[in-house]
């Protein structure tokens, strides 16, 4: 990574880069490191989108009276449903009981 904006400078916020990508040059504006906020907010937000699939897949259960082991999925479902406002978001996600 080449500095333009103060060459021979580590970038910050704003500076004007050039990278080598394979055989490609790419200039662009140095934006820094993630924030720790950054960071959090797409963590809970890949959480989420795990949370809205898994409630997704099983749908079908949901709706079918007779499906195996469908008490344990209701109920997986409820805290996949609840999990956000938990104080165990993003980190610990709700599991399925198999009994």
């Amino acid at each position: 990574m080449i500095n333009i904006t103060n060459p021979n400078q580590d970038p910050v916020a704003g500076d004007i880069i050039v990278e080598d990508a394979g055989g490609f040059t790419i200039t662009s504006q140095y934006s820094g490191p993630p924030t720790d906020a950054e960071i959090a907010a797409e963590v809970a937000s890949a959480s989420r989108n795990w949370r809205d699939t898994e409630l997704e897949n099983t749908d079908k259960v949901a709706q079918t009276s007779d499906w195996p082991n469908r008490a344990n999925i209701l109920l997986y479902r409820s805290a996949l449903r609840s999990w956000p406002e938990s104080d165990k978001f993003p980190t610990t996600r709700p599991e399925l009981a198999t009994d």
